[in-house]
């Protein structure tokens, strides 16, 4: 969300509970974001981090696996310091940056000391974003559907079915979108019937998993 504010505003009009996720260096998204929560909607931001396939060129403000913990800190800092109001964060790209578990950790400690929690967007499926969300003792759900990854009307109806599949078939099931004209035009009229088929729209901190917390050993102590 964010860039194509045409878009963007449509899926202000899609019922409260769908989360929408906010890129940080949009224009305005301080605005657009305070719009989306007057709505009701929840918010995340929506974390740029390296691909693969950036030909050299990952981003000036994109995560990237070349950089030190040091670094990486002060982006997160500035990164997700810019606009307030959110209580998750999932990944924007970052197929490459996902699946390096010690950067990975330092993103989640990041999290966990602000109180959010992540969603893995699964751009990769070796990624261990969740994995480092769980041990780090944070909030975490991941993708199971990714609607508009070819921007085809047919394709992304294929898509929201393999969304009903999964639901049924798992109790629950969570899907990520662009705003985009095809996919706007596609979920309106789904989310409005989802009710008369039997289905739950829920808001996305309602699916989050959480890591058991260790039980702590009893001591006893000599008075």
């Amino acid at each position: 969300m964010g860039f194509d504010r045409t878009n963007s505003a449509r899926a202000l009009r899609l019922p409260p509970q769908v989360t929408l996720a906010y890129l940080p260096f949009a224009p305005d998204v301080a605005t657009q974001v305070r719009r989306a929560r007057l709505k009701g909607h929840p918010v995340m931001l929506h974390l740029p981090m390296e691909a693969p396939d950036h030909g050299g060129k990952p981003g000036a403000n994109v995560l990237s696996v070349a950089s030190g913990p040091e670094k990486l800190r002060r982006q997160l800092t500035d990164i997700l310091g810019r606009f307030g109001g959110y209580t998750g964060v999932n990944n924007h790209m970052g197929s490459k940056f996902t699946r390096d578990r010690e950067r990975m950790d330092i993103v989640v400690s990041e999290l966990k000391r602000r109180g959010l929690y992540f969603l893995d967007s699964r751009t990769s499926g070796s990624s261990v974003g969740a994995a480092a969300a769980a041990d780090a003792g944070i909030a975490y759900a991941t993708r199971d559907v990714f609607l508009d990854h070819e921007p085809d009307r047919k394709k992304i109806l294929a898509r929201i079915a393999e969304t009903e599949r999964i639901a049924r078939q798992t109790g629950q099931a969570i899907a990520i979108g662009h705003p985009r004209t095809a996919t706007m035009k596609a979920l309106a009229p789904w989310l409005a019937g989802l009710k008369t088929k039997g289905f739950d729209l829920v808001r996305l901190d309602a699916l989050l998993k959480r890591a058991e917390r260790k039980k702590l050993a009893q001591v006893q102590t000599a008075e």
